[in-house]
C-alpha cells in the first residue's frame, strides 16, 4: 500500500458502476475533499461474475491542472497491481476505467487502484502519493 502524504487539490467526487447491461449504480460520493490522502471504497461495492465487462465512471472535483491519473488492477487476487487500466499524463474531470474479469477467476476481491497526482515519479501502484489522492476499490467476484 502507498504511504500517501498528499495535499491534493482534485479528488474524486463520484463514482458509479455498470456491469454488462444493468443500470449504473453510485458505490462512492463525496461533497468535500477526503481528509486523506488514502481512501479505501468497500461498502458499497458491487459482486461480478467471471467474464463480466465492468465500468468505473468517475467523476473529479478539484483542480486538475497538472494532475496526472492513473488506474491499475489486482485481477488474479494475488495482492500486485499487474494490469494498468489508465495512465493519462493529464486528468479530465470524469474518466471511464473499463475491467474485464477474467473468465477464469475464482471467488474473492479485485481491487482497483485510482491515483491522481502532480507527481510524475509516482506513476506505480505502490509508490508514495505525494500531492496526491489514492483510491481503492473493490469488486466481490462470485458464481
Amino acid at each position: 500500500m502507498p504511504a500517501p502524504s498528499g495535499n491534493a487539490r482534485v479528488y474524486i467526487s463520484d463514482v458509479s458502476v455498470k456491469c454488462g447491461k444493468t443500470d449504473s449504480k453510485v458505490i462512492y460520493s463525496a461533497a468535500s475533499m477526503p481528509d486523506r490522502a488514502y481512501i479505501v471504497v468497500s461498502k458499497e461495492s458491487p459482486a461480478v461474475k467471471p467474464g463480466d465487462k465492468v465500468t468505473l465512471n468517475i467523476s473529479l472535483s478539484g483542480d486538475i491542472d497538472g494532475i496526472s491519473a492513473f488506474a491499475y488492477a489486482d485481477l488474479d487476487m494475488d495482492g500486485n497491481f499487474e494490469k494498468v487500466l489508465c495512465s493519462s499524463k493529464k486528468a479530465k474531470d470524469s474518466m471511464s476505467v473499463g475491467i474485464k474479469v477474467p473468465k477464469d477467476s475464482r471467488q474473492g476481491k479485485i481491487r482497483v487502484r485510482v491515483r491522481y497526482t502532480s507527481d510524475l515519479s509516482a506513476d506505480g501502484a505502490d509508490t508514495p502519493v505525494r500531492d496526491g489522492k489514492c483510491y481503492d476499490f473493490v469488486l466481490y467476484v462470485v458464481d
